[in-house]
């Protein structure tokens, strides 16, 4: 079976209940037991011969999924931080600081308080 980015061998359905069910029709609410996760609402499901191939086509999904959400991500610049800063609408701006031991951390975090 393959829903959307997950996929996996049929062990179990069962309804709303908890009894055991052998065939589903549409909008009746069931739990799969064997599924490697929990597919999103509205996922259409399709029954293929080969596991393999479900989980190939999942993975496949999942990794152009993975793409289009760094995609969408935008970086703001430190141009951008100032104008909004100036335009007000950054109240507080919260910087994680990495470095080394020598003291560096300390001495950049005594100038921005």
């Amino acid at each position: 079976v393959l829903a959307g980015t997950t996929s996996g061998k049929i062990k179990a359905m069962q309804d709303e209940r908890g009894n055991s069910v052998s065939s589903v029709g549409p909008s009746r609410p069931i739990s799969i037991l064997g599924l490697d996760g929990a597919s999103q609402a509205g996922d259409k499901f399709y029954v293929l011969e080969d596991e393999r191939e479900a989980k190939q086509i999942a993975s496949r999904r999942s990794q152009l999924q993975r793409e289009q959400s760094v995609r969408t991500q935008r970086h703001i610049t430190l141009d951008e931080i100032g104008r909004r800063i100036a335009l007000g609408e950054f109240k507080e701006l919260n910087i994680i600081l990495k470095g080394d031991v020598d003291g560096s951390v300390e001495a950049l975090t005594d100038s921005f308080q």
